[in-house]
């Protein structure tokens, strides 16, 4: 019997998923025979200014005192050893130990995530990471004994993605997989973006959406090198982060802060699945990813994650962080947006020569107003048809704001005579409504002959 998702979760929460290790491909593996999908697979640095990071392997470390008192091991967590530490052994004094120590006075009884030594392969530092607790416990006049056994190769590294681009439209999820033992900081929004794809791959009829879980940034910039993503074949590409844990979503602009049509799209959702506001390019936490606004690529990347993270890098980034609901709500909108982009068809305004009588039998295309003689009208005939599809989240947001529909109906016709061709996320933006409620009154237009589908809106 196939495992549940968060039995996936909890498997690939215990591997230490350094950049370039065994644990890392089994994570590989355990995804493909999940979603299916492919490892993606590098033995050079695709010409790039980033360094291939080499496969490591930890045979053991320990550090004790002079009593032989095991002050931390990373048979106990792998967290207690800084990732990609090079060998070393010997015995060192306080002041010397201090300078290789990681821990947060601030958050006293975790054993904090330290990275750097993934990325600076010419400067590598060997260490530990102790809870302050443990760490203010030391005997400043005690001599310490280093035990740490590393070693490196020159191996192939993988990552995950759930197919292979297409020539044109695609649109890119990436979060990433990296993390020994860690749960919200990559791993949970790979899980989140590879489900969205699971469930539209097959009924997308646009859009070539593809799923990267990769190896933080270096693996991005390999994919995008690799596969020649660029603004001519990818129309946009979401980073993602923290998605299960139980906190308030927060949407990133791209670097075009607000002014692509991702980011618009971006803007409306926050304001059906969240409060409203969103933050500037990397101004918070998420988008780490940024491989897509460079350059010879020009993807636009947004982000959509949650926070605050209260356990971020550390050893408290545990499956007790895992919130089904939140899960479930991410994969929903991440779905709603890539369902949106996938309906971005441009209509064009037929032979209309008068203002249509909207509330005509034969037209039948009349939306109440929010208010009637001063009276607020809570009266939702008539829109059956045209709120096919929509979520429930969308569906109360529209109970709630029922002036817009009005509103809209009032602007299409004068919309319409300013831009004879107009596309769904165009009219959406302005009317600050769900995409696929727009363009299922737009399909009711086509079929009385006032508007006609032109082609795909990239």
């Amino acid at each position: 019997m196939k495992m549940t998702i968060i039995e996936l979760a909890n498997k690939l929460h215990g591997l230490k998923r350094y950049h370039n290790s065994a644990d890392m491909h089994c994570a590989v593996e355990l995804l493909i025979e999940f979603f299916g999908g492919f490892a993606d697979v590098y033995d050079s640095n695709m010409g790039t200014t980033w360094d291939l990071p080499k496969f490591y392997h930890v045979n053991y470390a320990r550090l004790l005192n002079s009593h032989g008192e095991v002050i931390a091991n990373y048979t106990d967590h792998a967290l207690s050893l800084w990732s990609n530490s090079p060998s070393y052994s010997g015995k060192v004094n306080y002041s010397e130990l201090k300078d290789h120590i990681l821990t947060d006075q601030s958050r006293p009884q975790s054993t904090l995530f330290h990275f750097r030594n993934q990325y600076r392969f010419h400067e590598r530092e060997w260490g530990f990471s102790l809870p302050f607790e443990k760490f203010k416990s030391l005997d400043t006049s005690d001599t310490y004994t280093v035990e740490i056994d590393t070693s490196f190769e020159d191996l192939p590294m993988h990552q995950y993605i759930s197919s292979y681009p297409n020539a044109e439209n695609n649109f890119v999820l990436v979060a990433h997989l990296d993390h020994p033992n860690q749960l919200n900081d990559g791993l949970s929004s790979c899980l989140v973006n590879n489900q969205v794809v699971s469930n539209l791959a097959s009924t997308l009829t646009n859009i070539k959406l593809v799923s990267i879980n990769s190896v933080e940034i270096v693996g991005t910039v390999f994919f995008i090198k690799k596969f020649d993503i660029n603004s001519l074949n990818t129309l946009g590409a979401i980073s993602t982060n923290g998605l299960a844990l139980k906190e308030s979503f927060k949407f990133q602009y791209s670097s075009t802060n607000g002014a692509s049509t991702l980011d618009k799209l971006i803007s409306l959702y926050s304001i059906i699945y969240g409060d409203g506001t969103v933050e500037g390019y990397r101004e918070g936490w998420g988008n780490d990813e940024i491989a897509f606004e460079v350059p010879g690529v020009g993807v636009s990347c947004a982000s959509i994650h949650r926070f605050p993270h209260s356990t971020y890098h550390s050893d408290r980034d545990d499956m007790e962080g895992w919130n089904q609901g939140s899960f479930d709500e991410s994969v929903e909108v991440l779905g709603r947006v890539i369902q949106s982009l996938d309906v971005n068809y441009l209509y064009r305004v037929k032979a209309i020569n008068h203002l249509i009588c909207f509330s005509s039998p034969s037209v039948n295309l009349y939306l109440e107003p929010g208010e009637i003689s001063g009276l607020k009208n809570d009266d939702m005939k008539n829109i059956d048809r045209f709120v096919t599809g929509l979520t429930k989240r969308e569906l109360t947001y529209i109970q709630d704001n029922l002036y817009l529909l009005n509103h809209f109906m009032n602007m299409i016709l004068p919309m319409f005579s300013r831009q004879p061709a107009l596309s769904v996320l165009e009219i959406s933006f302005k009317a600050k409504l769900p995409p696929v409620f727009v363009n299922n009154y737009l399909t009711e237009m086509e079929n009385l002959n006032l508007v006609s589908l032109e082609q795909y809106a990239k």
